[in-house]
């Protein structure tokens, strides 16, 4: 499969597993939207891309717990890029002070996200179809 010239967007994706998925996609020439609530990360991470990456590279701030903040990314992803190829659903957390923010965010946001995928690259809706990739990890961020 040519990945050149698709488009992906990775919540969660300013550090960890989400980084190095985003790296990856970059890397085989893919457009990649870094949606995260950690604005700062996610600005570096793309200025010290590689000259040739960083135009395939947008930020989205993103709090996964608010559909319209996912909306909204996925708008942006269609709006800049005019297409969406790959949803990975990575944005994790581990709280046990607070587990319906654990809820909120390892559960809900990853079914909203992946309707949102379904809404975005269905070929009956207008997509080019694609793929939905759900992550889960002990390695999520401790809040």
């Amino acid at each position: 499969m040519n990945f050149a010239g698709k488009a992906a967007l990775i919540t969660g994706g300013a550090q960890g597993i989400g980084r190095a998925y985003a790296n990856a996609l970059l890397d085989i020439g893919m457009k990649v939207c870094i949606c995260d609530i950690l604005e700062e990360k996610a600005l570096d991470f793309i200025e010290n891309l590689p000259e040739t990456q960083k135009s395939n590279a947008i930020f989205q701030k993103c709090d996964v717990t608010l559909f319209a903040d996912l909306k909204n990314a996925f708008d942006r992803v269609k709006s800049e890029f005019g297409r969406l190829d790959i949803v990975i659903n990575n944005a994790g957390v581990f709280c046990e002070q607070n587990y319906m923010k654990e809820i909120e965010i390892n559960f809900i946001a990853v079914i909203q996200g992946t309707l949102l995928a379904f809404e975005h690259m269905s070929v009956n809706k207008g997509g080019h179809g694609g793929y939905v990739i759900n992550t889960a990890s002990g390695a999520g961020y401790f809040i």
